[in-house]
């Protein structure tokens, strides 16, 4: 089996570099499957590209936008892959698997956010409640309306005009 050799860096290394050979192995020496994905964030890559879109394995006229990656040795393991979770971090160094905090100071991170979203929230809910009236104004008035005109022959049958589906009633 043919492979794409791909070495892990450090999580230090701003910028590590993949060697750009393959390497030859047999197939029952491959212990598990893992998921690499370019690393277009840290490569600068961008939507650029322009190519001709695949349909049943020919090529149509539909063009389509497609990315254009500037820099092909640089890749990201996906350690969310479940179903061999426990392998990936059983072979990758301890220093690229255990948890970071998104935030250094994550009670400061909290303040800040409670402190805009009580705002926000408040806003919200008075708007709720404004419109909660003016739609209860709504429905009492059409009730009002349509009260006046409840019942009116038609046909034979009495029908009520705000319950929805007709309903006959004994005349």
């Amino acid at each position: 089996m043919a492979l794409r050799w791909l070495a892990v860096a450090d999580i230090s290394d701003p910028h590590p570099k993949v060697a750009n050979t393959r390497v030859v192995i047999p197939s029952n020496s491959i212990q598990f499957c893992f998921n690499a994905q370019h690393d277009c964030r840290a490569c600068g890559c961008d939507a650029s590209g322009v190519t001709r879109q695949m349909q049943e394995r020919q090529e149509s006229d539909t063009m389509i936008h497609s990315i254009v990656h500037k820099d092909d040795t640089r890749f990201i393991i996906n350690t969310h892959g479940f179903h061999n979770a426990g392998l990936l971090h059983k072979f990758l160094p301890v220093a690229l698997t255990k948890p970071r905090p998104l935030f250094p100071d994550r009670r400061k991170r909290h303040d800040e956010l409670s402190a805009i979203l009580s705002v926000t929230q408040k806003a919200k809910r008075a708007a709720t409640q404004e419109k909660a009236a003016a739609t209860r104004e709504k429905t009492k008035a059409a009730r009002a309306g349509v009260a006046a005109v409840e019942t009116q022959p038609t046909g034979g049958h009495w029908r009520r005009a705000w319950r929805g589906p007709t309903k006959a009633c004994p005349p």
